[in-house]
């Protein structure tokens, strides 16, 4: 009954969302708009899709013309339940077509492992038909540009090249949640710690440890240590600065643990310090 109740909830949040995307596609035909079944046939996508790249797949419909193609992505989490990815949005896909008359179109995953694509195909009668096919996505033929850590699961747009710990309850642990920045990929890809690889490379006296399974940095002792994260051939330096009290602020980037010719990544104030342009006022 749980896994009912949670696949109908899925269903209605999936439609409620898509309800803009398909009406603009919709307001493009004058046909009266319809629900249809067993027009739409996916051809079986051999192997794995590759993460943050272009994949073909290829839509039967029976003769009948497809006018748009609208996307929608889960995941499966760690207990086996389809979550909605939250902070991808729903994309109105280009169609290719092809001499027979059916049609492909090119889809970017950007969740590794069992994923859940949802389609909502729209026709030129004005009837729509929605399929939905479970995948599996690889790594990317492609390394990624950088990696990016953000402790506490806040904006994966933001790097923070140190993290900041005490020895007290509320901040002796922090979770780390890990993404890929790629080319032409509009934005990170979100990791599991699962998917990475995590390392204490140098530490003070212990100061913190990671359990590698979780992503979850403890705070050991006052002093430095040297996270390394790596993925898809690329790695990156995050410090951990465990202080007597972290609300005092940072006082290290663990200059002294970092190995000859390697340095922190760029925080996100460092990535653009282009100061903002000065705006004038007009005289009256």
């Amino acid at each position: 009954m749980m896994i009912r109740t949670r696949a109908f909830r899925l269903t209605v949040s999936l439609l409620i969302c898509s309800t803009g995307v398909i009406s603009m596609s919709w307001s493009q035909s004058t046909q009266e708009r319809h629900m249809v079944v067993g027009r739409v046939r996916i051809s079986d996508v051999a192997g794995s899709l590759k993460l943050a790249e272009p994949n073909q797949i290829s839509i039967q419909s029976g003769g009948q013309r497809v006018a748009s193609v609208v996307a929608s992505w889960s995941f499966y989490n760690s207990s086996g339940f389809v979550e909605r990815m939250m902070d991808v949005d729903d994309k109105i896909l280009p169609i290719s077509y092809d001499s027979s008359g059916g049609a492909s179109v090119s889809v970017t995953p950007l969740k590794l492992g069992k994923v859940q694509l949802m389609l909502f195909v729209s026709f030129a009668d004005g009837g729509v038909e929605r399929k939905t096919i479970d995948l599996q996505v690889g790594p990317s033929g492609r390394p990624p540009e950088r990696l990016v850590i953000t402790p506490g699961g806040g904006d994966n747009r933001t790097n923070h090249p140190v993290i900041s710990l005490d020895l007290s309850d509320a901040y002796r642990t922090i979770d780390v949640f890990p993404a890929a920045i790629y080319k032409n990929v509009s934005r990170p890809v979100p990791l599991r710690a699962s998917d990475v690889s995590f390392k204490i490379i140098s530490s003070q006296g212990g100061a913190a440890e990671i359990d590698p399974s979780t992503g979850i940095v403890t705070a050991r002792h006052v002093g430095q240590a040297l996270l390394e994260t790596s993925f898809g051939g690329v790695a990156t330096l995050t410090c951990i600065d465990v202080m007597n009290d972290v609300r005092v602020g940072r006082l290290s980037r663990c200059e002294e643990l970092l190995p000859p010719g390697r340095r922190l990544p760029p925080s996100d104030m460092e990535l653009d310090p282009t100061p903002p342009p000065v705006v004038k006022a007009r005289r009256p």
